[in-house]
């Protein structure tokens, strides 16, 4: 995963540009259509669907599937397999 590290952070700053060029075109549509709250509370809502869900399914396929060998530190103190 460390070798795809600089890879999901390019991937990362193309989505939040995406967003950030898109969302100004639909945000005062949505916030005079829900409010101010109701615009908050769709925004949390696709945060946690689209973000904290998928980590939090990654996290727990990811526990059960250790392969028994210890982590070692490698270059730069980050843990590797062996």
């Amino acid at each position: 995963m460390v070798e795809h590290s600089s890879s999901i952070g390019v991937f990362v700053n193309v989505v939040r540009s995406t967003w950030g060029f898109i969302g100004p075109f639909w945000f005062p549509d949505m916030e005079e259509t829900l409010g101010s709250s109701g615009s908050g509370g769709l925004m949390a809502g696709m945060i946690f669907l689209f973000s904290i869900i998928p980590i939090a399914l990654l996290q727990w396929r990811k526990s059960g599937k250790s392969s028994g060998v210890p982590a070692t530190l490698g270059q730069g103190g980050v843990p590797t397999r062996q």
